[in-house]
């Protein structure tokens, strides 16, 4: 036997040897693969959990160096009223002893103008806390002796003066004053050297017996504040580990009130990015909104050497402050313990992959020897039968079953005899019937697939044997893919169409079934099926073919509502006239009783006199009988009815064209202000209380009427909002805004979290006057006005997506060039 044959993968005995050797370099390579892997993932999660472990515990102790510092500044922000009293009273009580002094040293001397005078100019001069803070004198009735800040009130009668909430503050001090002899009172006030009457304002006064005066001195807490924020950063500042773990301080714009590195302290560095471009100050700010605040990492400059290494930071905001604190450390030091440790295990490893080589190579030539001595035996055994069958390749003979020792092998040369007779035969027969085999398909498939219809045929037990290049592009499944699988479970049917399909291959009888809704995450779509049952002598089954008719049906839709449309159209310019002149002398009317029966005119007194009755009594009998609440119900129940029929006459009138070039996103959100502010929205819900989620594309401005589109968007955000005010789960009531393009159209999109529609109540909800309202709530016209302002006014179209427990989708397409 020669060696070159055990080689041969295509001999038998060269399979046997080759399969085995072939198993050897395939097993022991995977095993020693396998194992360094495993060995190399184990080592890199041993790493990664203890990188994780250390930033968790160093996470816990960030956490608690920043709750000591909040802490901290929440006991200092406690004691400031505290302090301001404290301050107040000392120094009220100082002015109090001066004024006593004088008043004890020359009551004799000098008369009682005077002596106020020297009093008050003695107490003038005194100023504090960079001149906000001053002293001011009262009497018990309101009039200023003294105001060190506004001296062109000195003089007047202030009694009447109200803060900003309305507290009248002169009238309570002197109160305070006169039945405690003196008390703290705080409101909002003017501050010297700034604009405004809303500082907040913390004022001690005291009674002055001698001239019936109220002597008082207040702190503006914002300066109070401002001492304490001082305190914290100077005490911040102190608070140091060691010299890479440190406290820093920014206001929420992102200017660095303290902080190691002087470089970045007290400047604004909101603009400051690390080594990868990250605006890292922007992203500390971000994260310190939350609730809790947050972690970030990022690369970092040291306070030690300048040198750049990977940072762990910890942010919070502080409540009222307007301040971000945050802490960090520096992660370098455990990054390079654990390289080193990944070092030394590869190393390790490269030892162990020598090892296994050294035992594979072992394990491979034993078993060369082995599957050689198998392969020689069995070359033995087959060697006559090879040489025969080489021989009858190339030569027309019949095998001698003298040669062949085995009784296998002897069935085997029968057989063989055998195929060399009927192979010349068949030959030429096969291959004229695959070319013709092969001119039909081609014919049939290129029929089917010039279809526009989808085609797909079925055997008796539903599988598909057909589909046609609709189906494919239907599913994105080739025929290949789909060949005898179940036909529901590649092409999405409806459990009717299942029925109609199985009882047209039961029957034998062809069925149909027609504007079949189907549902996706595009919308509602349509389809016509028909069913014709498949029976030949060797398939029986059904050809399915389906129909896309959504857009007709849309069409038919479309149509149907513009002649709604038409229709209320007519209807409101015939009756517009008729209605709006009753309207009229009915609103006119109404303010004329009013103001006849309640308005204190001349001529009403007169006429009341003529009849011997008092007016005032006739104005008593009116607002008791409640005909003011009656005429003005019945002005309001008019003006309804004026907006009606405005509403109406939309339909109809064809007002002058103001199109111009609007930005949609722009146009959007002015609606979405004009709604939070709208007074008949917030009656029955608040609107701020609902979540806005923008997805705005940028696209260019589109011709159109802005009032108008406004107008559309503002009557299915009030009715989506009124939705949402109904719903009974735990979901916040949101919006989620879309303006996208294609080709021909902008598109908008408002989508609402509400309780959906049914299918009966979204197909009628642009009709005029349909409404799912209460009485007295909304007119049933805004949807339809919203319908004819696109669809007629700016040939565009609008359309509804609903289901129950699923929200609302609203989809405006506008034209992104004017047609006339």
């Amino acid at each position: 036997m020669k060696t070159h044959n055990i080689l041969n993968p295509k001999s038998i005995s060269g399979t046997g040897f080759l399969t085995v050797l072939t198993t050897i370099l395939i097993i022991a390579p995977t095993i020693g693969l396998l194992w360094t892997y495993t060995e190399h993932k184990q080592k890199q999660r041993d790493i990664v959990n203890t990188r994780t472990r250390y930033i968790d515990s160093q996470k816990t102790k960030l956490k608690n160096d920043i709750r000591n510092v909040i802490n901290f500044i929440d006991y200092k922000k406690s004691n400031t009223i505290d302090r301001i009293k404290a301050i107040n009273t000392q120094r009220v009580h100082n002015a109090y002893s001066l004024a006593s002094h004088i008043y004890s040293m020359d009551r004799d001397a000098l008369d009682p103008d005077r002596l106020k005078f020297h009093i008050i100019e003695t107490l003038r001069p005194f100023r504090w806390n960079n001149g906000t803070g001053y002293y001011f004198i009262l009497d018990m009735a309101g009039n200023t002796w003294l105001n060190a800040d506004r001296p062109d009130l000195e003089g007047q009668n202030i009694m009447s003066h109200q803060d900003i909430s309305g507290n009248f503050i002169i009238r309570d001090m002197v109160r305070l004053a006169r039945d405690n002899e003196s008390g703290f009172y705080q409101y909002a006030w003017t501050k010297p050297g700034m604009e405004g009457h809303h500082h907040i304002k913390l004022t001690y006064v005291k009674s002055f017996d001698p001239f019936d005066w109220v002597i008082g001195t207040g702190s503006y807490l914002d300066d109070m504040t401002a001492n304490i924020q001082e305190e914290v950063i100077t005490r911040i500042r102190q608070i140091r580990d060691h010299q890479n773990h440190y406290i820093f301080v920014l206001q929420n714009n992102g200017f660095c009130l303290s902080h190691p590195i002087e470089k970045f302290n007290r400047r604004n560095i909101i603009n400051e990015t690390a080594e990868d471009g990250r605006f890292i100050i922007k992203e500390l700010l971000e994260i310190a909104a939350a609730k809790d605040g947050g972690f970030l990492e990022y690369p970092w400059e040291k306070p030690v050497d300048g040198e750049t290494a990977s940072k762990l930071s910890y942010a919070v905001r502080v409540k009222d402050w307007n301040w971000t604190i945050g802490a960090g450390i520096y992660l370098d030091d455990i990054d390079n313990i654990l390289a080193r440790e990944m070092a030394r295990f590869k190393e390790e490893l490269r030892n162990n992959i020598l090892i296994i080589m050294y035992i594979s190579i072992g394990v491979i030539v034993l078993a060369l020897v082995v599957g050689f001595i198998i392969t020689q035996r069995l070359y033995r055994g087959i060697s006559a039968f090879t040489a025969f069958f080489k021989k009858a390749a190339n030569e027309d003979t019949r095998i001698d079953d003298q040669d062949l020792v085995f009784a296998e092998f002897k069935i085997l040369g029968e057989l063989a005899n055998q195929m060399l007779e009927d192979r010349n035969q068949k030959e030429n027969a096969l291959k004229q019937s695959i070319r013709q085999t092969v001119t039909l398909q081609n014919l049939l498939k290129n029929i089917t697939d010039s279809m526009p219809s989808v085609l797909i045929a079925v055997d008796k037990e539903l599988k598909v044997i057909q589909w046609n290049k609709q189906a494919e592009e239907k599913t994105g499944k080739t025929f290949d893919q789909v060949a005898l699988l179940p036909v529901h479970t590649v092409f999405p049917l409806t459990d009717s169409e299942q029925a109609l399909i199985s009882k047209s291959v039961e029957r034998g009888v062809p069925c149909m079934d027609t504007r079949v809704e189907k549902q996706s995450v595009l919308g509602a779509s349509y389809e016509n099926i028909t069913i014709y049952p498949l029976v030949n002598d060797h398939i029986t089954g059904a050809v399915i073919r389906i129909d896309d008719v959504t857009e007709n049906i849309k069409m038919e839709e479309m149509m149907i509502q513009s002649e709604k449309m038409m229709s209320v159209g007519g209807l409101a310019a015939g009756m517009a006239h008729e209605i709006n002149n009753p309207l009229s002398g009915i609103i006119g009317n109404t303010d004329v009783l009013k103001n006849r029966l309640f308005n204190d005119l001349p001529a009403n007194h007169d006429a009341a006199s003529q009849q011997d009755i008092g007016f005032e009594k006739i104005k008593a009998y009116a607002h008791q009988r409640e005909l003011d609440l009656a005429l003005e119900n019945i002005r309001k129940a008019g003006s309804r009815a004026a907006t009606i029929v405005s509403d109406m006459l939309s339909f109809s009138r064809k007002s002058a064209s103001s199109f111009a070039m609007m930005d949609l996103s722009k146009l959007l959100d002015k609606t979405l202000e004009l709604a939070s502010t709208n007074y008949d929205l917030k009656k029955r819900f608040d609107f701020k209380q609902i979540k806005i989620h923008r997805n705005y594309q940028p696209i260019p401005k589109i011709p159109c009427e802005g009032s108008k589109i406004q107008q559309v968007f503002l009557n299915i955000l009030t009715n989506g909002a009124h939705a949402m005010a109904q719903n009974t789960d735990e979901d916040s009531p949101a919006f989620n805004l879309t303006i996208r393009q294609d080709n021909t159209f902008a598109i908008v999109e408002i989508q609402d979290n509400g309780p959906g529609m049914d299918k009966e109540t979204a197909k009628r909800i642009f009709e005029p006057f349909f409404t799912t309202k209460e009485v007295g709530i909304g007119t049933g016209l805004g949807l339809s006005v919203s319908y004819f302002i696109v669809t007629d006014h700016h040939k565009g179209s609008i359309k509804v997506d609903s289901s129950p427990g699923k929200g609302t989708r609203f989809t405006i397409q506008l034209p992104k060039a004017h047609r006339a």
